[in-house]
């Protein structure tokens, strides 16, 4: 029963610490947008539109790979 529990516990962290890695693009988005400052129509277009270019597209790869993981993780 001990056993079992620990395995639990030990999948639960795991998903969880895949879960924060899956969302680091939005954090970055974020620090760019902060750092950058985008002042005007065009600057904010720019910064905005790289980052949901960039970055979107990465977090949707992790978002893929996280549901691939999880589900592989958990079947038993």
């Amino acid at each position: 029963m001990l056993r079992q529990l620990k395995e639990v516990m030990g999948k639960v962290l795991l998903s969880l610490g895949a879960f924060v890695v899956c969302h680091i693009p939005v954090g970055l988005i974020v620090i760019f947008k902060y750092l950058l400052n985008p002042e005007g129509f065009w600057q904010k277009a720019v910064v905005y539109g790289a980052g949901i270019y960039i970055f979107g597209g990465i977090q949707i790869v992790l978002w893929i790979v996280l549901v691939a993981f999880l589900v592989i993780m958990w079947k038993e």
